[in-house]
């Protein structure tokens, strides 16, 4: 199993973006990636497993994000955000723009 921060390096970055694309605000992506770390953290026999961990930890945020409040709306109406191009640092927050 790799270290923590190396699942965490490898990880952040698209996590975050798919938290983006569920709810569209930078606060909540942060957080619900967050708490899908804090999760993982806390379920070291599987994260020891050797099975796909990447898979394992988009589906904890996705459940985490169908727990926030206003969830089942943007499931009914279809409102996932597409995002193409974001720029990313290593920790996955947004880099302020170039121009």
């Amino acid at each position: 199993m790799p270290n923590f921060e190396t699942l965490v390096d490898a990880y952040y970055p698209p996590l975050f973006k798919f938290a983006m694309s569920l709810c569209g605000d930078l606060g909540a992506a942060l957080n619900l990636t967050q708490r899908t770390f804090l999760k993982a953290l806390h379920r070291p026999e599987v994260l020891g497993e050797k099975r796909k961990i990447g898979p394992w930890l988009f589906t904890i945020l996705f459940s985490e994000f169908l727990k926030r409040p206003g969830a089942s709306q943007v499931r009914r109406e279809g409102g996932l955000t597409k995002l193409t191009q974001t720029p990313l640092n290593c920790h996955g927050a947004l880099q302020p723009s170039a121009t």
